[in-house]
């Protein structure tokens, strides 16, 4: 799939209509995610161990899929997308956080489920809690249910 931020330097009437006609051949968001869950590789005495991802290969995965849920619109596969955004880093602040709240935003999701869908202690699912109108922190959210961290 070509990368959007370089397709986006031309007339963005040009580019919109670029992208909608390449939606259809735009995989699902779990097969664009598939290689955060790393690989097995088969030892040499027949054990197999995990291959990760470099954190930057995994921030490029996940920025692929990203500007595939932002040409399809489809707010389903941006909670899917919401889902694997902790195989990326349990951390905060990596780069398409923002756009994937703006989007998030933009798309009207459920925000509860969102905020239990991102990492602990990151902006982002600080911020996605207060939107959705909790007290607390997004753990007591996740730990105790929504209804008692609400309240």
């Amino acid at each position: 799939m070509p990368d959007l931020i370089t397709q986006c330097t031309g007339d963005p009437l040009e580019i919109r209509a670029h992208w909608e006609q390449c939606k259809i051949c735009i995989p699902q968001i779990h097969l664009l995610c598939a290689p955060l869950l790393g690989n097995s590789k088969l030892n040499e005495d027949g054990s197999r161990s995990t291959v990760r991802l470099s954190l930057s290969a995994r921030i490029t995965c996940f920025r692929k899929a990203l500007e595939s849920v932002i040409v399809k619109r489809d707010s389903g596969e941006l909670m899917t997308l919401a889902g694997h955004r902790r195989m990326v880093t349990e951390l905060g602040g990596i780069p398409p956080d923002r756009l994937l709240y703006n989007l998030a935003n933009e798309l009207g999701i459920d925000w509860q489920n969102f905020a239990c869908r991102m990492p602990d202690k990151s902006l982002i699912a600080k911020a996605a809690f207060r939107r959705a109108g909790g007290r607390g922190t997004p753990r007591e959210l996740v730990s105790c249910g929504w209804q008692r961290a609400r309240r």
